[in-house]
């Protein structure tokens, strides 16, 4: 394999996943699948970290003056030459001023003997809070049950702010206090799985479209590290890190007017100039295929057939005439090109697009996934555990 080559795979694969924020009141290190990134407080990129030992950083942070990453191979300490491996080679859930915590519960440098499978620890009154994935927090103090599993937890003002998926909670000197929040990730405020932040009342105060992961206050802004990289919301909310491509599941590809164009399974669809990642915008993030016939650019999603740029095709009435644009189902599962026509299979069967003669191949309780058109005329759709059909007789059932 080329450099080149090697160098476009590694960008085609590459989605940063969000997984921890750090401001040491100069800089925002963010942690994330793809390694570190160092970013000034107005957003502008200083520094990636691509040459650590494992790029799938999981938490970052500073620990008696020594900059530490957390990653799914151990920690690493920086030593201003090099990066040195520090503690066990076990996943990290967390980097604090009392030290490394990883998910097997054990601590470095001092280990105090915990022993749990841990998703989150924070430092709190001079002494390691554990959280585990059955939703109990762990501290010298004792156990307490928290109602749901938990996603990130955060030290502000005192207070222990726990996201718990479905809700949230506020530990504190006075006990456990439950939010009716749907939070993913702990703050001042909470983020949510939407991209929503919300006070403690679960009114809306900014968002960005993307799964919240991680968030900070940084000079009177917030900052978030999402699914799609990390993002800031003051006055005006902008991306930081650069686009990269919309979701790993890929369910389609295709050339269109000089660029690469994927469609995926939960991001929608995207296309490539050889520089940046731009989405496409549609009515579902569930896109199924993508085509382009030269012209015009198709993607096949959960909401109908979306021509790029133009209409979106969902279903029509059982009885309505052919020549009527539109689909047998809003769900369109696959496209083929053949003989200058363009198809579509939806859940119910082939659709001719353009000239909108829709063919209804029930199959009772499954749906068509794949369709492919011939230069010889045949078109051949294939469904959901029933088999192979071509023009409508029904062949290599099992």
């Amino acid at each position: 394999m080329s450099v080149e080559t090697m160098a476009i795979a590694a960008l085609f694969s590459h989605m940063h996943l969000g997984r921890d924020l750090h401001f040491d009141g100069e800089v925002v290190w963010a942690a994330s699948s793809g390694g570190v990134e160092v970013f000034e407080p107005s957003g502008r990129s200083i520094a990636r970290l691509d040459h650590l030992p494992s790029r799938d950083a999981t938490a970052v942070g500073w620990f008696a003056e020594s900059f530490v990453v957390g990653t799914n191979r151990g920690a690493y300490v920086w030593d201003h030459e090099e990066w040195s491996p520090v503690g066990p080679r076990d996943p990290v859930v967390s980097v604090t001023d009392l030290g490394v915590v990883y998910r097997t519960g054990a601590s470095w440098p001092e280990d105090d003997g915990v022993k749990m499978r841990t998703v989150e620890a924070v430092s709190w009154n001079g002494e390691l809070v554990r959280f585990s994935a059955d939703g109990t927090m762990s501290s010298s103090k004792g156990i307490v049950q928290l109602p749901g599993p938990v996603a990130d937890a955060e030290v502000v003002n005192d207070q222990i702010r726990i996201a718990l998926h479905m809700s949230a909670a506020v530990w504190d000197q006075d006990g456990l206090t439950v939010l009716p929040i749907p939070a993913t990730a702990a703050g001042a405020v909470w983020g949510t799985a939407d991209g929503a932040l919300l006070d403690d009342r679960g009114r809306r105060v900014a968002g960005v479209p993307a799964f919240i992961e991680e968030v900070r206050e940084v000079d009177g802004d917030w900052v978030v590290n999402t699914n799609r990289g990390v993002w800031s919301i003051g006055q005006q909310t902008s991306q930081w890190t650069a686009t990269g491509i919309c979701d790993n599941f890929i369910t389609g590809i295709t050339r269109h007017d000089g660029e690469l164009v994927v469609s995926t399974f939960n991001g929608g669809a995207c296309s490539f100039d050889g520089q940046k990642w731009t989405p496409i915008a549609l009515p579902s993030p569930m896109a199924n295929d993508v085509l382009s016939d030269g012209e015009r650019l198709w993607v096949a999603t959960a909401e109908g057939l979306v021509e790029a740029g133009g209409q979106v095709f969902a279903a029509v009435a059982p009885d309505a005439k052919r020549g009527v644009p539109g689909m047998n189902h809003k769900g369109v599962n696959a496209l083929a090109w053949g003989q200058g026509q363009l198809w579509a299979a939806d859940v119910l069967g082939p659709v001719e697009v353009g000239r909108w003669k829709r063919h209804r191949w029930s199959v009772q309780g499954r749906s068509h996934q794949a369709i492919a058109a011939c230069d010889t005329g045949e078109v051949w759709v294939g469904s959901e555990d029933a088999g192979l059909s071509v023009r409508g007789a029904a062949i290599g059932h099992r």
